[in-house]
């Protein structure tokens, strides 16, 4: 499992500690996916409900890789699994010949095309590229989503697959563990090698939630304002970014041609 580093969300409950109850603090809200104050609104916490916002910033921090750059998610036991890496034999060019090795791989989210895992780039979802100004929070508030802390649920299946991985962890001593993901490919169980697999794409994936805007999906409920606002007041805010735009929830692998056919640069 992956470890925790107190230079990020970890430091949070450190800080929490040194807090005494009840605690009051203003409110703050991420609204269509922006930072919003919440005028003349407070609320009083006790120590549950401090202890049970340390948990779930440690949940965020397991979804996510420590002191690195977002392409080394390709690392991560449980993108691994989300995505279906698996060895693949390939010709591989070494200098003016070619030989057979067996590499790790992972299928492109968009096309289902199979590369070695070397040759994958990694995209975010959130926010696309242009939009990472300066109190734009949408990768914050797809993170929260999966922990159902928006007014709108989503809509795909890996957002219903993580929300249920979090529901099952919550009961699980050990918290999220590999064997509560199941892969984003129809064929998981499939061997290889074959060069392309079946991607289910959102907009084919039925959903209880069909009512939810796009609007309520980045927009907190009232069970994320208490935890958005806890982390601002502990002065945590930048570090809950990063490790949202960071994290598995909100990133993706993808061949050069879709990555680069979406406007952002390939990053291997």
């Amino acid at each position: 499992m992956e470890q925790s580093s107190n230079n990020h969300l970890p430091f949070v409950s450190s800080k929490l500690a040194l807090l005494k109850e009840p605690l009051t603090i203003p409110l703050y809200t991420i609204h269509r996916g922006r930072h919003a104050e919440i005028p003349n609104a407070t609320s009083i916490l006790n120590q549950q409900v401090i202890n049970d916002i340390t948990a779930i910033a440690k949940a965020i921090d397991t979804l996510s890789k420590t002191n690195s750059t977002y392409r080394d998610i390709k690392d991560h036991t449980l993108f691994r699994r989300m995505y279906g890496l698996r060895s693949k034999t390939m010709e591989v060019a070494v200098n003016t010949w070619t030989e057979e090795r067996t590499v790790d791989a992972l299928p492109c989210h968009f096309c289902g095309t199979i590369f070695a895992l070397e040759h994958i780039s990694v995209d975010h979802t959130r926010p696309q590229q242009g939009l990472k100004m300066q109190g734009n929070c949408e990768a914050i508030a797809k993170v929260l989503r999966v922990f159902e802390m928006t007014e709108g649920y989503g809509k795909g299946q890996k957002s219903s697959m993580l929300t249920a991985a979090i529901k099952t962890a919550k009961e699980h001593k050990d918290g999220l563990q590999a064997g509560m993901f199941r892969f984003l490919v129809d064929n998981e169980g499939a061997a290889l090698p074959i060069s392309t697999v079946p991607i289910k794409h959102p907009a084919t994936i039925p959903s209880v939630f069909t009512d939810a805007t796009l609007d309520d999906r980045y927009t907190l409920n009232q069970d994320g304002q208490i935890f958005y606002s806890l982390v601002v007041a502990a002065g945590m805010e930048k570090a809950l970014k990063e490790r949202c735009m960071n994290s598995l929830v909100n990133l993706r692998p993808l061949c050069f041609k879709c990555n680069s056919g979406r406007g952002a640069p390939a990053l291997f």
